[in-house]
């Protein structure tokens, strides 16, 4: 998870765990814009790999790198990412 995605709510997330338990796929991620991302949840086999992450791309190149393993929930608003006052602002002005 990160915290700069204004439109995250708790169904989403929940939708998330339901596909995880149901499905054979080790890796479930959000899509949004011809993407996959956050939030995302990994399977604890994936643990070490998280953990020594240097990359500024972070858990995305996982999701790359193991391509194979992942499954998706769409998350349409998933590209609204509001890391500033100014983008807070704009996402308001935009209501």
């Amino acid at each position: 998870l990160v915290c700069d995605q204004l439109m995250l709510t708790s169904k989403h997330i929940d939708s998330i765990i339901e596909k995880f338990k149901n499905d054979s796929h080790s890796i479930v991620a959000s899509s949004y814009a011809n993407t996959l991302g956050v939030p995302v949840l990994f399977h604890k086999r994936y643990f070490d790999h998280l953990i020594n992450l240097n990359d500024h791309h972070g858990a995305k190149t996982l999701i790359d790198e193991f391509s194979g393993d992942v499954t998706s929930i769409p998350f349409p608003e998933g590209n609204i990412d509001l890391d500033t006052p100014s983008d807070y602002q704009s996402f308001i002005n935009k209501r």
